[in-house]
């Protein structure tokens, strides 16, 4: 019992260090890709309408940052197991490419360029695999186990 305790430990500390890393590298997609273009970034403040009803960029980008160091990974760790692919890169890409959908329906409610979709597609490959390959390296998991899967 204390063995399987601290697998889910390791895993969940393993899942939260892969989505600070993977929350820094889609930043930079966003920020790099929207600033390329001359587009004036302000899906942050967009989130922070949607949450607390106000738009204020510093805050949206502390729930983004927030949402994809702790809550993402937390829904990766519970759906891991039915994701695709062998790997866990290409679990967590096709985890980065759900969340996308996703974000499509707030980006496009909210007026964002059509180009700027890709932007956040790459964006979300880059999160999705971030987060698999940090937590694959750093996590002792069940699934490899073969205790689940």
């Amino acid at each position: 019992m204390a063995c399987r305790d601290s697998t889910i430990m390791r895993d969940e500390v393993s899942a939260v260090l892969g989505g600070a890393v993977a929350t820094a590298g889609i930043v930079v997609v966003l920020l790099v890709g929207g600033a390329s273009a001359g587009y004036q970034f302000q899906q942050f403040a967009v989130l922070a309408t949607y949450v607390l009803a106000r738009p204020d960029t510093a805050a949206g980008l502390e729930l983004f940052v927030v949402l994809g160091t702790f809550a993402w990974p937390f829904v990766y760790l519970a759906f891991r197991a039915y994701l695709p692919g062998r790997s866990d890169v290409v679990r967590g890409v096709a985890f980065g490419v759900a969340l996308w959908v996703g974000d499509v329906i707030v980006l496009v409610a909210a007026g964002t360029p059509s180009w700027f979709l890709g932007v956040a597609f790459v964006g979300h490959l880059v999160y999705g695999g971030l987060l698999g390959f940090v937590h694959g390296r750093l996590g002792d998991h069940a699934l490899r186990a073969g205790r689940i899967g």
